[in-house]
């Protein structure tokens, strides 16, 4: 499971990254196309609006598996190995039960959305749920990947401290 939650981050990963490209590619040619005095595509700032959130749960997994999320570890740094990893395993449950409560409510305003056939009325209109899937997608992802992390932090707990796992 852990290999294919790793490809299919990747696979996520890669997709946010086009589609960084795709934002900074439009927004460079609505620019160029105003400051000629052509008209820009209407459509370019709600597309990209769509395409920011894409990108925040598409890759946000993948930045998880690879240790790069910020973090503040001035408390962190003082505790012993043992206490790092405890303190790692209840961050690592607690980001399980929030990360599952968000797919849940995400998954259920998706359904809603469907159900409801809610059209956001733009330059395009478009489907909301088309534009809120990747919600609880990218939470399930990250609640997987915290379910990993969990495993690994508790394999650790029973690890001695100079084995280099912490």
């Amino acid at each position: 499971m852990t290999r294919l939650l790793g490809r299919i981050n990747n696979v996520f990963a890669v997709l946010g990254a086009l589609l960084l490209l795709f934002i900074m590619t439009t927004i460079s040619y609505g620019v160029i196309t105003r400051s000629l005095g052509l008209p820009s595509p209407i459509w370019i700032v709600q597309v990209n609006e769509y395409s920011l959130v894409w990108v925040c749960f598409l890759a946000t997994a993948w930045v998880l598996a690879e240790n790069g999320h910020v973090r503040v570890d001035i408390l962190f740094a003082r505790f012993s190995h043992k206490g790092k990893t405890l303190l790692r395993l209840i961050q690592d449950l607690a980001s399980i039960g929030l990360c599952g409560l968000c797919c849940y409510l995400g998954i259920l305003s998706v359904w809603e959305h469907v159900r409801d056939k809610v059209v956001d009325v733009q330059s395009i209109d478009v489907p909301k749920a088309w534009v809120l899937i990747v919600i609880p997608v990218g939470f399930l992802l990250l609640t997987l990947q915290f379910v990993i992390r969990t495993v690994e932090d508790a394999r650790n707990l029973k690890a001695p401290a100079g084995d280099g796992k912490g």
